[in-house]
């Protein structure tokens, strides 16, 4: 059986053997169990992705507090994201979870509001309407040297030159009295009561800001 012309085809065989009892081997003790549950992936992996903190905050875990600002926005500002005007605000949200449970009955909470009132509307305006090549032409683009020779703001070099003409949460308004080098912070903000802080903002939950 084993001759001499044929010996070194059966130890090559006897190693790609080896080499395959080896290989599926080490595959049974390497892929996941849930590996194909759903597909060609790691099904436990859903979960995991799930139970990982959340670092976005959505419009949802603002207005469910801000249900003011919820009407204030505009249809040219409906689908901005608070967050490109006001950033993260997990710190913000964390703040009012514990002030809400340190919070009496029908009382306001006051919450930290640091780093959530832009301090340049300017350049948050033109990130978007800046006149640019290739942009859709029906979005409403200035050239910021002309827009502002047209208009004669009262303080052009201003970084709230924007709010001089226009409310924030809708443009298309202007605002009153002399609002325009005032952010947010020098407006009421909406009260937001202990009922209505958001569940999502708990510090035990992982609430995002």
């Amino acid at each position: 059986m084993f001759s001499r012309d044929t010996l070194h085809l059966w130890i090559l065989a006897g190693v790609l053997v080896l080499a395959a009892v080896g290989f599926m081997t080490v595959r049974n003790l390497t892929v996941p169990p849930s590996f194909g549950q759903f597909g060609h992936y790691r099904g436990a992996a859903l979960q995991t992705a799930a139970d990982k903190e959340r670092k976005l905050t959505t419009r949802g875990d603002c207005t469910a507090c801000h249900q003011t600002l919820k009407h204030e926005m505009g249809k040219s500002h409906e689908r901005v994201h608070c967050i490109e005007c006001h950033g993260q605000g997990k710190a913000h949200m964390t703040a009012c979870a514990v002030a809400k449970a340190a919070a009496k009955p029908g009382e306001n909470l006051i919450c930290d509001k640091s780093g959530l009132m832009p301090t340049n509307i300017r350049d948050i305006c033109l990130h978007c309407h800046q006149q640019m090549v290739g942009r859709n032409p029906k979005h409403p683009q200035i050239i910021f040297e002309e827009h502002m020779k047209d208009n004669d703001p009262k303080d052009p070099k201003s970084p709230m030159v924007c709010m001089q003409c226009h409310v924030p949460h809708d443009p298309s308004q202007e605002p009153s009295d002399d609002a325009g080098d005032k952010d947010d912070a020098a407006k009421p903000a909406d009260a937001a009561t202990p009922t209505a802080a958001p569940a999502a903002a708990t510090p035990e939950n992982g609430g995002d800001q």
